[in-house]
C-alpha cells in the first residue's frame, strides 16, 4: 500500500537547512544541463575529437548517475553533513584540476572525480529534502533554481569565452563548488533517520510504486536526452541558424523555471498521478512535431518540452517523497536525469538510423513517452488499493 505522508516521518528542519538541501543538489544538476559547454571545452583546450571527448563527459556523467542511485542503497550509513563536504571537496577538486591540466588522461580522471562529488550532492541534497518537515516543496523547486542556474551559465560562460578561455566553464563551476561549500555545514552532523521523531522500524524496503516512479522518470529522461543531444541539428534541419537555436535553447530554459513552482500548486492540491500521465503524453506528442515543423512550431515546441519536462521531474520529486519519506526513492528519482543523459546516445545508436533525417529520433522519443503509461497504471492502482484499504480501516 502506498504510504500516505501523514504516516510517514521526518525531521524538523531549520529554513537554512532547507536551503541548503535545494541549493546543494541544484549547483551540482548544472553539469548535466551545461554538458554542451563542458564537452566543447575538452575538445578545444585538449585538441580532441568528439569522439574522445565523450570519455571525458560520460565518465562525469557515468560517476553521477552511479553515485546519485547509490545513495538511496547507503543513505542510513551516511552523515549528511559529514558526507556533504566531501562531496563537495572532490566536487571543487575536479574542476581545479580541469583548469589546471594539460593531459587529457588527467581530464577524464578529474570529470570522474568531480562527477563523484556532484552524485554525492544530488543524492543527498534530494534526500535530505525529502526527510525534512516542509522539504517536499522545495524538492520541486530544484528544478526551477537549476533552470536559472542553467540560463545563468549559458549567459555568461560563453560571454567570458574571448578573455578567460575555454576553461571557463570549469571556472564557472569552480564558483558553484566554493558557494556550496559553506552550505554543506548547514546539514544536521547526525545521521538524518536518527533525527526523525520516530525511526524507521521495518527500514526500507524495495515498493512496486517506488519503483514504477523511478522507471517513468528513466523513460522520459532517455526520451527527452535523445532529443535534447541532437538539439542544434535538429534545429537547423528546421530551419534554423546555430545562434537561433542558442537564443531558443536560452529562452526556453528560463521560461521553463516558473515549471516547478506550477508543479507545487498542483501538488498541494491534488497529490494524484494523472499529471504525471498528462505530462508523459504531452511530451510523446512534442517529440513527433520536434524532429519536424516550422521555425514557429520549432520554437513553441522546444518551449513546451522543456518546460514540461522540468515539470514532470518536479512533481516526480514530491511524489516519490510523498510515499517514502526515508528519502531513498527520492534519492533514485534524481539519478534518472543524469541516466537518461547516459543511456539516450545508447539507445539512439541501437534503434534508429539518422542518416536519412530525424523522423526516427522523434518516433523513438515519443515511444519511450507513451512507455511512461505502464509505470503510471501501476501507480494508479496502488493508489486506488491505498484508498480502498483506509477506507476498510476507518469502518473497522
Amino acid at each position: 500500500m502506498i504510504m500516505a505522508i501523514e504516516q510517514s516521518v521526518r525531521y524538523q528542519a531549520t529554513l537554512a537547512q532547507r536551503l541548503a538541501g535545494l541549493l546543494l543538489p541544484c549547483f551540482a544538476y548544472f553539469t548535466i544541463m551545461g554538458i554542451p559547454m563542458i564537452f566543447n571545452a575538452i575538445i578545444v583546450k585538449f585538441n580532441v575529437d568528439s569522439a574522445t571527448a565523450t570519455i571525458a563527459t560520460t565518465a562525469e556523467i557515468g560517476c553521477i548517475s552511479l553515485l546519485t542511485l547509490s545513495v538511496s542503497a547507503i543513505l542510513a550509513k551516511l552523515r549528511p553533513r559529514t558526507t556533504m563536504i566531501v562531496a563537495v571537496s572532490l566536487f571543487l577538486v575536479g574542476e581545479v584540476i580541469s583548469i589546471l591540466t594539460d593531459s587529457f588522461a588527467v581530464v577524464v580522471a578529474a570529470r570522474a572525480l568531480a562527477g563523484v562529488g556532484k552524485g554525492l550532492c544530488i543524492g543527498l541534497g534530494l534526500a535530505s529534502l525529502a526527510q525534512m518537515q516542509g522539504g517536499i516543496k522545495f524538492l520541486s523547486w530544484v528544478g526551477g533554481v537549476t533552470a536559472l542556474i542553467t540560463w545563468l551559465g549559458f549567459l555568461v560562460v560563453p560571454a567570458l569565452e574571448g578573455t578567460l578561455g575555454m576553461t571557463t566553464i570549469f571556472q564557472f563551476n569552480t564558483i558553484l563548488a566554493v558557494i556550496a561549500l559553506p552550505l554543506a555545514f548547514i546539514l544536521p552532523g547526525t545521521k538524518i533517520e536518527k533525527l526523525a521523531e520516530k525511526t524507521f522500524s521495518q527500514g526500507f524496503k524495495v515498493d512496486a510504486s517506488n519503483v514504477a516512479v523511478f522507471i517513468l522518470c528513466l523513460l522520459a529522461s532517455v526520451a527527452c536526452s535523445s532529443g535534447w543531444i541532437y538539439l542544434q541539428q535538429v534545429g537547423e534541419a528546421n530551419g534554423l541558424s546555430a545562434p537561433a537555436v542558442g537564443l531558443c535553447a536560452s529562452v526556453a530554459t528560463l521560461v521553463s523555471a516558473i515549471a516547478p513552482f506550477i508543479a507545487t500548486a498542483i501538488f498541494a492540491k491534488n497529490k494524484s498521478v494523472w499529471p504525471m500521465f498528462i505530462a508523459t503524453t504531452v511530451l510523446g506528442v512534442c517529440m513527433l512535431e520536434y524532429v519536424k515543423t516550422t521555425v514557429t512550431g520549432w520554437w513553441i515546441t522546444v518551449i513546451v518540452m522543456s518546460t514540461i519536462y522540468l515539470f514532470l521531474m518536479a512533481y516526480a520529486r514530491m511524489y516519490s517523497a510523498y510515499i517514502d519519506s526515508t528519502g531513498r526513492s527520492t534519492a533514485a528519482v534524481g539519478s534518472a536525469d543524469s541516466l537518461g543523459l547516459l543511456i539516450g546516445p545508447i539507445v539512439i545508436a541501437a534503434f534508429t538510423d539518422l542518416s536519412q533525417g530525424f523522423g526516427q529520433l522523434g518516433i523513438l522519443g515519443a515511444s519511450l513517452q507513451f512507455a511512461c503509461v505502464l509505470p503510471i497504471l501501476l501507480l494508479i492502482l496502488r493508489q486506488r488499493r491505498g484508498v480502498a484499504s483506509k477506507k476498510i480501516i476507518e469502518t473497522h
